[in-house]
């Protein structure tokens, strides 16, 4: 049987934009809903304010996405049929 996986980016402080209300939120939503109702595997959470991984930031800027999607996919663990799904969260909605 094919497993899924998910990573989820939102960004709700934006260093030179104007901060959103509800990305972070509705991010938030998917990864549950992906967890208890699609029954994903695994689901990666990246937010403004997401905890540490083994004591590197995953504030989801550049670097820190680059480093650990290399990790994540350094060790082979998807087989045929596998699928990785990417959502990412960069707007407001009501």
């Amino acid at each position: 049987m094919a497993k899924n996986w998910a990573i989820a980016i939102s960004i709700n402080q934006y260093d030179y934009l104007q901060p959103l209300n509800y990305a972070k939120r509705d991010a938030q939503l998917m990864q549950e809903f992906l967890r208890n109702e699609a029954g994903f595997e695994r689901i990666y959470f990246f937010s403004d304010d997401s905890p540490d991984v083994g004591g590197k930031s995953t504030r989801p800027n550049r670097t820190n996405l680059l480093r650990i999607l290399r990790q994540l996919f350094e060790i082979y663990f998807m087989g045929a049929g596998d699928n990785f799904w990417f959502f990412q969260w960069s707007w407001d909605t009501a």
